[in-house]
């Protein structure tokens, strides 16, 4: 639940009610919380605004269920040890007013049958934030013992230790903090980026997303799905360079943002093997398919699928070509997700709009292991065989009851994923 109740007119802030978090923000755009998030109010009014964005709800919904099924899983490496037990340390890199960390340190109590003891390092780059999110914690009751505020840029804590799990949520995009971020998770621990420079990711800002992230972009219909993976692809780049391998727990696409949690390892053979899922992408046209070229390439990009006559690639790269999210770390959030509410019952933790999210994430989960990357899409396909598209359960079904496997992804409402042969879908087309 959020919402809007009170506040300090006098400093221009409004109280600010989500999850079990109440803090006060301050008002970068006209409106209560409610009516912003109706009209889809995106990213902060400016960068020193003590903003807060009710369309980010579900990422932070998100970033709190995760937390808890990670630690319900077996946690996120190794604790330090103190008075109170072992002690799981995160970081808020960017944390604003500080809601983020507010609902970890009064969510994930609730949440989790045991909880370690949790202590929240607190960072931004606005001297008006780190003044009011003590204020934001102390009106939440959180014991300063649990919590520590720093002022300036959060990659100088990153480099000077290492936190259990980090969460990086900049204003645009995250590239200049992605080494940093990685080199301040402990091995084990959970590294959570959000970047909202979707356009050149998506391709179209061709030539920042080459100066930016070192690959080319593709961009088409498959942009977001492109997108995700050329971000991916920088992180792992990034990693490999540092001999540490990024196991993908949950990425995706909302909105207007990126989204990603990967696991931080620090091995030089789990390196030299996350090598191996790395690949250049051709696009085939008209076939509406994605082949896999070897990276770093050995040779001319002509992918290995069998082209038709006629049809020619268009080479982007490199990017991630492994999985984007972990089955089980699913099932422990939709599990989680159901049985959660606040005490008493009376209301949700969680946004309606995230648990649409979450299920269909959740669906996907379950059929990514088997279905190659990329997603097929209705209206593209129909408009390639002249016809009109089936409805997507129809299509499901018909390749389902062929053995193959089908279903759903959250990158597109007309998208789906499958392990079927081209014939087979197009066969699937002739539904009516």
């Amino acid at each position: 639940m959020s919402g809007q109740k009170g506040g300090d007119g006098e400093r221009g802030l409004r109280e600010v009610r989500e999850g079990l978090a109440v803090v006060l923000a301050g008002n970068g755009r006209p409106g209560n919380a409610e009516e912003q998030n109706r009209k889809g109010a995106r990213g902060p009014a400016s960068r020193n605004t003590l903003f807060y964005n009710p369309a980010m709800r579900p990422n932070r919904d998100i970033s709190v269920l995760l937390a808890a099924a990670v630690l319900k899983m077996g946690g996120m490496g190794k604790g330090r040890r103190g008075d109170g037990g072992e002690c799981v340390e995160f970081l808020d890199g960017m944390a604003s007013t500080g809601i983020r960390s507010i609902r970890w340190l009064r969510e994930l109590p609730l949440l989790l049958d045991t909880s370690p003891v949790l202590r929240i390092h607190l960072a931004d780059t606005n001297p008006a934030c780190v003044e009011e999110m003590g204020r934001n914690l102390e009106r939440n009751g959180i014991p300063e013992i649990q919590y520590v505020i720093s002022g300036g840029d959060c990659r100088r804590l990153l480099y000077g230790r290492r936190f259990h799990m980090v969460d990086l949520d900049p204003y645009g995009t995250a590239a200049p903090y992605i080494q940093a971020g990685i080199e301040g998770t402990a091995n084990g621990g959970i590294l959570a980026v959000t970047t909202t420079d979707t356009g050149v990711l998506a391709g179209t800002y061709r030539e920042t997303c080459i100066r930016r992230y070192h690959a080319v972009p593709l961009k088409n219909h498959l942009g977001h799905e492109a997108g995700l993976r050329l971000f991916l692809g920088y992180m792992m780049r990034t990693a490999m360079s540092l001999d540490t391998a990024l196991e993908p727990l949950l990425c995706y696409y909302s909105d207007h943002y990126i989204r990603v949690y990967v696991r931080v390892k620090r091995s030089r053979n789990a390196a030299r093997k996350m090598m191996e899922e790395m690949a250049m992408g051709v696009y085939v046209s008209p076939l509406q398919r994605v082949e896999k070229n070897p990276w770093p390439a050995t040779g001319p990009a002509t992918g290995k699928g069998e082209r038709r006559e006629g049809t020619e690639g268009k080479v982007f790269g490199p990017l991630w070509g492994g999985p984007l999210m972990d089955k089980d770390i699913l099932d422990a959030m939709e599990e989680i997700h159901t049985a959660a509410s606040t005490p008493g019952g009376e209301r949700s933790l969680w946004d309606p709009k995230t648990s649409r999210l979450l299920d269909i994430l959740h669906r996907e989960a379950a059929v990514e292991p088997h279905t190659p990357w990329f997603f097929h899409d209705l209206d593209r396909i129909a408009s390639h065989l002249h016809t009109s598209p089936p409805r997507m359960k129809d299509v499901i079904s018909f390749l389902s009851e062929r053995g193959y496997v089908a279903g759903r992804t959250h990158f597109s409402p007309t998208g789906f994923k499958t392990d079927a042969p081209p014939e087979e879908i197009e066969r699937a087309f002739g539904i009516r």
